[in-house]
């Protein structure tokens, strides 16, 4: 078992009951951690100096320091809580980087030491994790034009990426489509659906889920990819500089902006075909489903079979 899974599982011990604690067996005593059950919030929790006071919250997610009864002695916690019960799994993905302890535990010594900077880099990410239009969401896009371009070459032209016009789907093709989705959490498995025609198993279609990592700015790996070195290489592979910016634009990221410059690494690429296998909601099979306007659902992608490629799209990075 992960630390993901055994996240989500000590929740679901949780789930009845007002309040409660487990201790997460996947981390060691150099690094204990608990999951617990507050006030009917779900929560993760770590020890630390009880001289550090914190006290922030922001959307669906609190961060504070408070004492706590663990194992009938009292401790010092630094918690990380949500009290949504229907985000839960997506939370859970966010604990999981919230208490991993990193290499010789230089995470968790890192955030015992400043909570506050942990809190100030991830506050943006917990507030806006439903929102499609982020730089990772628009390299997310970027970086599957690149793709498509160097598999089906002139057959992948600029009108087939319809994402920036607000589509349905992000790319359109003759006999396929497919929608990306993009995430900074490299524990999640969860995807937001923002319509029902967004993935749909009646059509050849595919969904793309792409895990990234931002890196500093001066972290100069040639496996880095940023909006403006994605602008480059697309350039590169024939389309117009002027019209992808443009596009760029449009999505809210504009020319000489800092956005345009943040680096980060690819974690993971993904490819899911939509079939009769693949959790779907279509509106045809619901009675009276014409006259439902717009449907909002989140899946779960764990268990779900997929297409690893990660190695095809570094070959195409090192050929350019």
């Amino acid at each position: 078992m992960n630390l993901v899974s055994e996240i989500r599982q000590k929740f679901s011990y949780l789930h009845s009951t007002d309040n409660g604690s487990y201790r997460l067996s996947e981390l060691d005593s150099n690094t204990p951690t608990w999951v617990l059950r507050i006030d009917g919030e779900y929560a993760v929790g770590i020890e630390i100096d009880e001289n550090m006071k914190v006290n922030e919250a922001f959307s669906n997610v609190s961060y504070y320091t408070h004492e706590f009864l663990i194992e009938k002695d009292y401790k010092y916690l630094l918690i990380l809580s949500s009290p949504s019960s229907d985000l839960r799994s997506e939370f859970a993905g966010i604990a999981a980087m919230f208490i991993e302890p990193g290499e010789n535990n230089s995470k968790r010594n890192k955030l015992l030491s400043s909570p506050q900077e942990w809190w100030e880099t991830w506050k943006d990410l917990l507030g806006n994790r439903n929102i499609d239009n982020t730089v990772h969401g628009m390299i997310g896009e970027l970086l599957f034009l690149f793709y498509l371009k160097g598999m089906y070459g002139e057959d992948m032209t600029i009108e087939s990426w319809t994402g920036p016009s607000f589509s349905s789907q992000d790319f359109v093709m003759k006999e396929r489509t497919y929608e990306v989705k993009s995430t900074l959490i490299k524990y999640t498995d969860v995807v937001n659906i923002s319509s029902q025609f967004q993935i749909n198993a009646e059509d050849k279609s595919y969904l793309i889920f792409i895990k990234l990592e931002e890196v500093p700015s001066d972290n100069n790996s040639k496996n880095n990819i940023s909006i403006n070195r994605l602008l480059i290489l697309l350039n590169k592979q024939g389309f117009d500089d002027e019209i992808l910016s443009n596009y760029v634009n449009k999505m809210g990221f504009l020319k000489n902006s800092l956005d345009r410059s943040l680096k980060f690494k690819v974690l993971e690429i993904r490819k899911y075909k939509i079939d009769e296998h693949f959790p779907t909601i279509n509106t045809k099979n619901i009675i009276n489903g014409q006259n439902i306007l717009q449907v909002n659902y989140k899946i779960s992608l764990s268990g779900l079979e997929y297409e690893l490629l990660n190695q095809v799209f570094s070959k195409m990075l090192d050929d350019c």
